[in-house]
């Protein structure tokens, strides 16, 4: 069995997914795996990604979401442990073989993350620039693009959820706290968030909100039910 499987979901990115794939291949520890899913992009996202490594491994859906496209790229690997990436981010060279040798030291932790440092894109403007915020320093990532995962710990929490479009993540989180996932957080830098315009906390600002409140409801019900099991 493959022991490393990345997963990319990708929707209309084609300014930024040649970049972030070449990221994941340039790694000083290789990945076994490359599983590319292609959320039934409409721009020139499937000419970019055919005209790419025959390392990585495609699939395309019609557009169903980035839970949904996650999900098919996890049915579709083979590896013993997943990480994630978004198609407009990045990784640092390093971060598979940091996050591999921490999880190979400490049999016991079942999933690592690491540091996150956002950056405006290249290609936005000062004047976008000047209105929105980007924290210099590197900040804890929790988040999908940091995290190294143990398949039978991700199995164990189960899949994310198709019904969320916005917070896919966030949500899926709070189900692994909630099931006392044993996890670490390295602190060293090991992605880089690209902030642009079309950042999900951006262009679905309103289902964000909305996806939030349920999220939270959810996890609030879980546990209500578990400490009247109690």
């Amino acid at each position: 069995m493959t022991l490393v499987s990345v997963i990319i979901p990708v929707f209309n990115c084609e300014r930024y997914v040649a970049a972030a794939i070449e990221s994941v291949l340039k790694q000083t520890t290789q990945p076994e795996e490359v599983v590319v899913v292609d959320d039934g992009s409409t721009d020139d996202t499937p000419r970019i990604l055919a005209a790419l490594s025959p390392r990585v491994t495609f699939v395309r859906q019609p557009n169903c979401g980035a839970a949904t496209a996650i999900n098919r790229g996890l049915e579709a690997a083979s590896g013993r442990i997943f990480c994630f990436l978004d198609a407009d981010d990045l990784w640092l060279p390093d971060k598979v073989a940091r996050q591999l040798d921490w999880l190979t030291s400490y049999p016991n932790t079942e999933a690592v993350f690491g540091h996150v440092q956002q950056f405006f894109s290249e290609d936005l403007g000062p004047g976008v620039i000047d209105r929105w915020v980007c924290p210099q320093a590197p900040q804890p990532g929790i988040s999908k693009i940091t995290m190294m995962i143990r398949r039978e710990a991700f199995e164990r929490i189960g899949p994310f959820d198709p019904a969320l479009r916005a917070i896919e993540f966030l949500e899926w989180y709070t189900r692994a706290v909630d099931q006392g996932l044993r996890m670490d957080m390295l602190p060293e830098v090991v992605a880089l968030r690209r902030v642009h315009e079309g950042n999900t906390g951006i262009v679905m600002r309103d289902a964000q909100r909305s996806e939030n409140l349920e999220a939270l409801k959810r996890a609030l019900d879980r546990r209500r039910a578990a400490s009247r099991s109690l």
